[in-house]
């Protein structure tokens, strides 16, 4: 079973995640491995729920920024060199 069908099975069994599997099955990913594991691993809930609003933030921006928003964000990104 490859990641979409894992991500489409997940998306079938959370009602409060499945809906985003048509917009970003990312999240689906996040959100419901967040909630699974809320009451009995509580730091790696938080990590998934990072990454969630990670994904989130990302997709948000990808689809609403003006190219003069990613021009600048660009500019601003330091630069990595190799040494």
């Amino acid at each position: 079973m490859g990641f979409n069908e894992q991500v489409g099975a997940t998306a079938a069994r959370t009602p409060n995640f499945g809906y985003l599997l048509s917009h970003e099955p990312v999240l689906v990913a996040y959100g419901a491995a967040a909630a699974s594991i809320l009451f009995t691993d509580s730091n790696t809930a938080m990590i998934k729920c990072r990454q969630f609003a990670e994904a989130l933030t990302q997709a948000a921006f990808a689809t609403s920024a003006s190219p003069a928003m990613l021009s600048a964000e660009r500019a601003t990104r330091p630069s990595v060199r190799a040494t």
